[in-house]
């Protein structure tokens, strides 16, 4: 059941964009890939920002034949046919293989530990001090702490740049949560504007990427 409303509307995935061998489905929330050497893919979400604190969660659900699938963040102007692992400015993604790619260079053994099917990851991203943090279940590596804005993934994003999330899924699936979650939530988390749903706790200053946070903060 959405949380979304005739005056709330919550981010989905863009499945206007011709995305190579991907499908679409619980609201556009769910995206789910046929293609397990299809690379130059990138599906983004429907809202992009240039200001403001905002938090997701995606639960992987499945890696199908390939562990590189990835989720992250890009800028919006990023077509469906770009590789964000490679050498793209502002470009920072996850890959299922448990390596972070910042621009093209990649950190392997990113979160100290694999990443498994049925796992969530969250993704806070700063845009007014240009950082992203990601966690895997609740925990992020080398003590990254979004609300003071200490030990961030990435720390370059350009001044003014419209970023959004996205996704490449090969031939594995994804399910996005941007506060209106298409799976079962066991505990229940909103932001400090009492939006969204998340399975983790939303870090202090950040809020769901909602048209109502959006017109406050974006």
């Amino acid at each position: 059941q959405t949380t979304d409303t005739p005056t709330n509307n919550f981010a989905v995935l863009n499945n206007l964009v011709p995305t190579p061998d991907a499908s679409w489905s619980e609201g556009n929330l769910k995206i789910t890939g046929s293609d397990a050497t299809e690379y130059s893919s990138n599906n983004p979400a429907t809202i992009g920002v240039s200001s403001g604190k905002w938090y997701i969660e995606v639960e992987y659900d499945s890696a199908g034949s390939n562990t590189n699938p990835y989720i992250g963040i890009c800028p919006i102007s990023a077509s469906a046919t770009t590789n964000m692992t490679g050498s793209v400015t502002d470009a920072c993604v996850i890959r299922m293989d448990n390596e972070l790619y910042i621009e093209g260079s990649a950190t392997q053994n990113f979160f100290g530990s694999s990443i498994s099917a049925g796992n969530t990851i969250g993704i806070a991203l700063d845009m007014d001090n240009q950082k992203v943090w990601f966690h895997l279940n609740g925990t992020y590596p080398n003590s990254g702490n979004p609300a003071t804005g200490s030990n961030a993934a990435f720390s370059g994003i350009t001044s003014g740049e419209t970023m959004t999330f996205c996704a490449r899924a090969l031939n594995g699936v994804f399910k996005f949560n941007f506060g209106s979650p298409p799976y079962s939530i066991s505990s229940g988390n909103a932001d400090g504007n009492g939006y969204g749903n998340f399975e983790y706790a939303v870090p202090s200053g950040y809020f769901a990427l909602c048209s109502k946070n959006l017109a406050e903060y974006g």
